[in-house]
C-alpha cells in the first residue's frame, strides 16, 4: 500500500507534472499570496505536498506557520482522516499519509505508513533504522512506540515480533544517561511517566489512523460497504452467542499478515451463508483465541503498570509524610530576616530522609504482591495502608543501624578518651527546637562539622568517590527513590542495610577543622549542614581580595584546597626548579591566624560591589591552587610579598604584574613569561644564581 487515497476526494495534482503545467508556475506565482493561500486550503492535502517540492517558492509560502490553518482546512476536506495527531504538525501528518517518499532518506517509495512509528521506510532504511522490540519491565517499562506493522526485509518469521525505531532508543538512552548522571530521580520518574503517557495517546491515535488507512485503501462502493457491515453484524451475533465479547474482535494493534487473514473473511462484501458460516467458523475461532490471549496479556500489563505506579505513588507519598526531617525544612521555609536563596522553598522541600531501597521494603513487606496480583487500585490502597505500620517500623530500624555504623565510623578516629559523642546538638536558624526531637545519632550526623570522606581502600563495588567530602543524609547507599526497577540480575540480593557500602565514610579531619573554624567566625558554631547549604552563594572569603560569593561547599573546599598544600607549616609542593629558592612562609588561609585583620568568612550582602583588582601574584600563578591570587591596591600586593614570599622589594614582571587577568600578561610579554620554565629562567637570572 502506497500513497493513502482518498475515494471521495481524489487528488488533482501528481507528484510529477507534466511539461506543460511547469510552464504555468510563473502565471501561478503572480497570484496575489492572500488569494493563493485562500484557494490553497481547498486543494487535497496530497497536492499541497506535491507543490512545495516544486519550487522553493511555495516551500517557503506553504510551510511558514502563517499557513497552519490551509493545510487544517485542506486536511478538513479528506473524508472520515483523523484529526492530526498530537506532537505532529500538519505538514508532517499531510507527508506521512498522502506522500510516496521515505521518511528518512526522501527516496520515493510506496510502502504503507506505518500509523503507530509514524513514518513511512523504505526497505533499505527499513533494515537500519528498526530494532527489535522486547517486553521490559524497567522504569520505562514499553513506553518506547512500537508496532507490527513495519518490519525488516529480513523479519523474524513470528507474527508477533514487533520493531522499534533504532533513534527513539538510542534518545531515550541518552535521556536517562543525562538524568542518572545528574542523580535527577524526581525529573526521571516525571520523565519516564509522560512517555508512558505519551505512547498511550500515540498508539490510540495509531488505531484510529490504522483503521483509516485500511478502509481508504478499500475503495469500495456504498453498496459493497453496506453488504460488509451487514455480514459482520451476523458474524459477531453469532461469536458472541459461542461466548466471545466485543473485545476479543479488536484486532487493531496486531501484525498487517493477522489483520489482514480476519478482515478476509469478516470485512469482505459477499452475503453471509450458512455453509460460508460453517466452514470459515474454526478459522475464526483459532484467529480469537490467539488474540485473546494478545489482549489478556497486554490487558495484564496495562493493570500491571497502574498497580505498579499506584504502590510508587503510595511509598513517595509515604516516605514524604513520615520525613522525620519536616521540621526543619519548615523552618527553612518561614521568612527570613535575611532575604535571598535561604528562602528558596523549593530547595527545601528536597531535605529527605534516608530511605531504603523498594526492593528491601518490599521484601519486609510483600510491597510486590500489590501490584502482580489482579485487583483494582482500592485495593492496592486498602492493602497498602494496612502495611504502613510494619514499614515504618522497619525503615526506622533500617535507618538507626545505618546512623549507628556512620557515627561509629566517624568516632573511631576520636581520642580514646573521647569515643563518645561529645556534642549532639545542632541549630537551624539558631534554634536547637527543630531537631530536639531526633535520636542522638543524627544530630551529631546533622551537623555541618560532621565531615565524611571516602577511603578508597573500603570501597565496595564503586561505590562513592574518594576525591569528595560527603554530608549525612547524601551519602551513598542510604538515599533510594521510591520505585520499582527490575530484579537485581545477581543471584544473591543483599536486603536491607548492605553495611559494606557505608564501609569507606570516615572522618574528614582537616575538612572537619575548616569547618569548625568558619562556623566559628560566622558565630554559628551548632549549625546544620543543610542550613549553610542552602543559604546559596552568600559566604564571602575574608583572606582573599576578589571578594567573590560562594556556597558553603565552594567555601569550605577553597579552604582546603589552600591549606593542603601546608604540612607542619611548611609550604610542601616542590614545584619549582630554580637554583635560588622561591620562598613561601606564610599561608595566608592559615585557620590559626585568630589574630589576623581580615576575617575567615563573612557573609555577603547584596549591595556589595566586587572590588576591581588591579595587581596580581606572578610567583603564586604557577602553583595550581594559588594562581587567582590578585589584590585590589598596591599596598595589598606588596603585603603579600612581604608575608608571604619575603620580598622586600618586589619587582614587576617578576613578582607581580599590574594586570587583574595574568594570562593577558603572560600572552603580551612576547613569550617571556609564557611557561614555567621561561620564568625560572629569568628568577635566576635576576638573583645571579
Amino acid at each position: 500500500m502506497g500513497k493513502v487515497h482518498d475515494p471521495n476526494n481524489p487528488p488533482n495534482l501528481s507528484r510529477e507534472q507534466p511539461d506543460g503545467n511547469q510552464d504555468d508556475l510563473p502565471k501561478i506565482m503572480k497570484i496575489p499570496v492572500e488569494v493563493f493561500l485562500e484557494f490553497s486550503s481547498y486543494a487535497h492535502p496530497g497536492d499541497l505536498i506535491s507543490l512545495i517540492r516544486t519550487t522553493k517558492y511555495f516551500r517557503t509560502l506553504l510551510l511558514h506557520p502563517s499557513a497552519a490553518r490551509v493545510w487544517r482546512r485542506s486536511l478538513s476536506t479528506v473524508h472520515d482522516l483523523p484529526p492530526c495527531p498530537t506532537r505532529m504538525v500538519e505538514p508532517q501528518y499531510a507527508a506521512l499519509m498522502f506522500s510516496e517518499n521515505c521518511t528518512v532518506c526522501g527516496v520515493q517509495d510506496t510502502s504503507m505508513p506505518d500509523p503507530y512509528l509514524r513514518v513511512r521506510l523504505c526497505p533499505p532504511c527499513r533494515n537500519k533504522e528498526l530494532i527489535r522490540w522486547e517486553v521490559t519491565y524497567g522504569l520505562l517499562r514499553n513506553s518506547i512506540p512500537f508496532s507490527q506493522h513495519t518490519k525488516p526485509l529480513r523479519h523474524s518469521r513470528s507474527d508477533n515480533q514487533a520493531y522499534q525505531l533504532r533513534a527513539e532508543t538510542e534518545q531515550n538512552e541518552r535521556r536517562m544517561k543525562d538524568f542518572y548522571d545528574k542523580d535527577d530521580m524526581d525529573g526521571l520518574v516525571q520523565w519516564a511517566r509522560q512517555q508512558h503517557a505519551d505512547w498511550y495517546i500515540q498508539a490510540k491515535e495509531g488505531d484510529d489512523l490504522l483503521r483509516y488507512i485500511v478502509s481508504s485503501a478499500e475503495q469500495y462502493s456504498r453498496l459493497l460497504e453496506d453488504m460488509k457491515t451487514e455480514r459482520r453484524k451476523h458474524i459477531y451475533e453469532g461469536l458472541k452467542a459461542k461466548g466471545w465479547e466485543e473485545k476479543d474482535f479488536n484486532f487493531w494493534r496486531r501484525s498487517l499478515h493477522t489483520i489482514k487473514k480476519w478482515r478476509s473473511l469478516v470485512e469482505i462484501p459477499e452475503p453471509l451463508t450458512e455453509q460460508a458460516w460453517t466452514d470459515m467458523l474454526p478459522t475464526l475461532q483459532g484467529l480469537l483465541r490467539r488474540n485473546r490471549d494478545w489482549v489478556l496479556e497486554r490487558e495484564k500489563h496495562d493493570g500491571w503498570d497502574r498497580r505498579r505506579f499506584k504502590v510508587e505513588e503510595l511509598l513517595i507519598a509515604f516516605s514524604r509524610d513520615t520525613n522525620p526531617y519536616r521540621p526543619i525544612v519548615s523552618v527553612l521555609q518561614q521568612p527570613s530576616v535575611r532575604t535571598g536563596p535561604l528562602d528558596n522553598v523549593e530547595k527545601a522541600l528536597a531535605f529527605q530522609a534516608p530511605f531504603p531501597d523498594t526492593w528491601s521494603i518490599s521484601y519486609w513487606c510483600s510491597l510486590t504482591s500489590l501490584y502482580q496480583s489482579a485487583g483494582s487500585l482500592e485495593k492496592v490502597v486498602k492493602l497498602f495502608d494496612g502495611k504502613r505500620d510494619t514499614i515504618r517500623e522497619k525503615i526506622s530500624k533500617w535507618r538507626a543501624e545505618a546512623e549507628e555504623q556512620l557515627v561509629k565510623q566517624y568516632t573511631s578516629s576520636f581520642p580514646e578518651t573521647a569515643h563518645s559523642l561529645s556534642n549532639t546538638c545542632v541549630t537551624v536558624r539558631g534554634s536547637t527546637s527543630p531537631t530536639e526531637h531526633l535520636p542522638d545519632n543524627v544530630r551529631f550526623l546533622l551537623r555541618a562539622d560532621t565531615v565524611f570522606k571516602c577511603d578508597p581502600t573500603q570501597m565496595y563495588y564503586g561505590y562513592g568517590s574518594p576525591g569528595k567530602s560527603y554530608h549525612f543524609p547524601n551519602i551513598p547507599g542510604l538515599q533510594h527513590y521510591p520505585i520499582f526497577n527490575e530484579i537485581p540480575p545477581w543471584t544473591e540480593y543483599y536486603v536491607g542495610l548492605d553495611k559494606r557500602t557505608l564501609q569507606p565514610y570516615v572522618r574528614h579531619c582537616l575538612k572537619e577543622a575548616i569547618v569548625k573554624a568558619l562556623l566559628r567566625e560566622l558565630d554559628m558554631p551548632d549549625a546544620a549542614h543543610i542550613e549553610l547549604e542552602y543559604m546559596g552563594k552568600v559566604f564571602v572569603c575574608g583572606r582573599c581580595a576578589r571578594g567573590e560569593a560562594m556556597d558553603w561547599n565552594e567555601i569550605v573546599e577553597h579552604y582546603y584546597l589552600m591549606n593542603k598544600e601546608w604540612v607542619g607549616g611548611r609550604f610542601a609542593p616542590d614545584v619549582f626548579k630554580t637554583k635560588h629558592p622561591v620562598v613561601f612562609k606564610h599561608n595566608t588561609h592559615d585557620l590559626e591566624l585568630s589574630a589576623s585583620a581580615e576575617p575567615r568568612v563573612h557573609i555577603s550582602n547584596q549591595t556589595c560591589v566586587l572590588p576591581s583588582l588591579i595587581a596580581g601574584c606572578l610567583i603564586c600563578h604557577w602553583i595550581e591552587n594559588f594562581r587567582d591570587c590578585r589584590f585590589d591596591s598596591m599596598e595589598k600586593m606588596r603585603e603579600h610579598m612581604l608575608r608571604v614570599h619575603d620580598a622586600t622589594k618586589p619587582v614587576e614582571g617578576l613578582h607581580f604584574v599590574t594586570k587583574a587577568c595574568l594570562s593577558d600578561v603572560l600572552k603580551a610579554t612576547g613569550g617571556q613569561l609564557s611557561d614555567k620554565e621561561g620564568w625560572e629562567e629569568k628568577w635566576d637570572s635576576y638573583h645571579g644564581a
